[in-house]
């Protein structure tokens, strides 16, 4: 990645500890503690170097931390990755604007904005900026900001779909058909990112990004996670109810559903991520729906994502309690 400075050297001391932190960041992320201090240790370091500022800033924004909670020099990091990407993006540095773009977009040493985060966006997609491009289409469309934050119209449009849905038509229930989704529904979708990584190597930080937005905001709101089943009711529902006019098979409803699921998802993830998405919901529906009905899916699908914000909200607690003793 380009951060706009020239690689550390032997002979500068400062970059050498730079480098030397960032290695110890990078094998201490499974220690909270250990890899907040030395994260502490690079700002105090790129704020004796200029040119080591854009690239503690890169590396601090990309994990998505709440500030906030953490404290222990997390609110000075983000202040500061907030004012050097100020300084950069001024300076006409690419990289610079998507990082500023990226600290209004998650408020991040400034107050949240998303005007401003898209014009800054703009400004390094014209000059080139890939990353900038993806988050500029993520965000520039009333409909896309709708899809990529998850609205609650959307939300509550898919449960109620899905309340008619299970309402009107006859259903039936199948306790292994929820363990069959949380194997399939997860296990596919790692088995095809990496099917797609070996055959088609490319950066996935865009998806890792939109990925813990998620859990992150489903960790602050718990109560949220139940809204994941809206997901069903938009794609499944509409889905049966056009297999039942046209008179087509459980083939034809798991395919249309694999591509409307990740259609769903786009653009907050990538072409590539949508693709996982797809796949795997789409075998998913194969293997349950005719097993266990919508309403065990569904369910599923909750399990899932509540299985996955408990691990985040226990890994949050255990942090604090580590900062705390620490």
């Amino acid at each position: 990645m380009d951060y706009g400075e020239g690689a550390a050297s032997e002979t500068d001391p400062v970059c050498a500890r730079f480098e030397a932190l960032e290695g110890a960041a990078h094998r201490d992320e499974a220690d909270f503690g250990r890899w907040l201090s030395h994260m502490n240790a690079l700002r105090t370091l790129a704020d004796g170097r200029s040119s080591l500022r854009l690239r503690f800033a890169s590396s601090w924004l990309r994990t998505g931390l709440d500030a906030r909670a953490v404290r222990h020099g997390a609110l000075e990091n983000d202040r500061s990755a907030y004012l050097w990407s100020v300084d950069a993006a001024h300076s006409g540095r690419p990289r610079g604007a998507v990082l500023l773009g990226h600290c209004y977009r998650d408020g991040r040493g400034a107050r949240r904005s998303m005007r401003r985060a898209r014009r800054w966006y703009r400004r390094a997609a014209r000059d080139g900026s890939v990353e900038a491009a993806f988050w500029l289409t993520a965000t520039e469309s009333p409909l896309s900001r709708w899809l990529l934050y998850r609205g609650p119209g959307l939300e509550w449009t898919g449960l109620g779909l899905l309340a008619l849905h299970l309402l009107l038509t006859p259903w039936r229930f199948a306790a292994g058909a929820v363990v069959a989704y949380l194997v399939v529904a997860l296990g596919g979708q790692l088995l095809v990112r990496w099917l797609m990584d070996r055959a088609m190597p490319a950066s996935t930080s865009a998806d890792a990004s939109a990925g813990t937005e998620a859990v992150e905001d489903l960790v602050s709101r718990p109560w949220k996670t139940l809204g994941v089943a809206g997901e069903d009711g938009l794609v499944l529902v509409p889905v049966l109810a056009l297999a039942s006019v046209f008179g087509v098979g459980g083939f034809a409803v798991a395919v249309g559903a694999g591509l409307l699921f990740g259609l769903l998802h786009h653009p907050n993830f990538s072409w590539r991520g949508c693709l996982a998405k797809g796949l795997a919901y789409g075998a998913a529906v194969a293997v349950v729906v005719p097993w266990g009905g919508v309403a065990a899916l569904a369910l599923g699908h909750v399990l899932l994502d509540g299985f996955i914000v408990a691990l985040a909200w226990s890994e949050r607690s255990r942090l604090r309690r580590q900062l705390q003793r620490g």
